[in-house]
């Protein structure tokens, strides 16, 4: 996802724990830094790939109202994450990880079949699974 956000032009700040650790495009924060960057920008795409939030004491490092103006695409499938809802709560645009699960098995199914599954079907197939594990 880095190099696809960097080729198209866009500004890449990546928050994590470990920023030493970095070393590819962006600018690098440590996550405690998550907020002033997030103040400091405005408005744009927030991308989540951590397991932060889906555990009851897991620290949410973000102050929702700061995010009203972004998308915030959550690379999880977990519907019951506590980040992710309470950020839906606080009218923050959210792409969940199901949605983009759906639509990478789609395009997957097109190239290797040659044929088009429509966005219904790979919805339905989530839900069957959630309602019969």
């Amino acid at each position: 996802m880095a190099s696809a956000i960097t080729d198209i032009g866009a500004d890449l700040h990546i928050v994590c724990r470990r920023p030493s650790l970095w070393q590819r495009q962006g600018v690098v924060h440590n996550i405690s830094e998550l907020n002033k960057v997030i103040q400091d920008i405005e408005n744009g795409v927030f991308i989540n790939a951590t397991t932060l939030g889906w555990k009851r004491d897991d620290l949410i490092p973000v102050n929702a109202k700061l995010l009203r103006n972004w998308f915030f695409i959550d690379l999880n499938y977990r519907r019951d994450w506590l980040w992710r809802n309470s950020l839906k709560e606080n009218k923050v645009r959210v792409i969940p990880g199901e949605k983009l699960l759906v639509y990478q098995a789609i395009e997957a199914f097109r190239l290797w079949t040659g044929l088009t599954a429509s966005r219904e079907t790979g919805f339905e197939v989530i839900r069957s699974f959630r309602e019969n594990p």
